[in-house]
């Protein structure tokens, strides 16, 4: 027979936290953004911190690619999927081959995160800033 003993706890609640340095760059500080989602799944929190930076678009390409890929035929032949190695040796599942043309654009930037610009968010989105920076000299006199 099983003696239940009941013990008593005390707990204390004690605080944790992470910090993270991130630059004091006006557009990186002014644009942050800290989103909190609950993930059921993962029985959890998980974090998300956003920032914005500045950057030139330098190129731009578009390339077609093509690729193939194969499903079940139907829902049986899915399940058929699942099979042990022998089985499905015995009864290989019937694939149906898609193949699927893509067009993909390729973006190339140069980014400026020391940039000491400030844009106001209720604006939209930029289209297009010129600038001139200064660029100081160095050497030795």
């Amino acid at each position: 027979m099983e003696s239940n003993n009941i013990q008593s706890l005390e707990l204390t609640k004690l605080p944790i936290g992470i910090s993270v340095l991130l630059s004091d760059y006006p557009t990186v500080r002014d644009g942050l953004r800290l989103e909190g989602v609950r993930d059921l799944m993962l029985q959890g929190m998980i974090y998300q911190l956003t920032t914005y930076i500045l950057a030139e678009e330098l190129e731009k390409r578009t390339k077609e690619v093509a690729f193939t890929y194969s499903v079940p035929k139907n829902w049986w032949e899915h399940l058929k999927c699942s099979f042990p190695d022998w089985l499905k040796h015995r009864f290989p599942p019937k694939l149906i081959q898609y193949e699927v043309t893509k067009q993909v654009t390729f973006k190339k930037y140069a980014t400026y995160p020391k940039a000491n610009v400030l844009f106001p968010d209720k604006v939209g989105k930029l289209v297009r800033y010129k600038s001139f920076i200064e660029e100081e000299e160095s050497g030795i006199y």
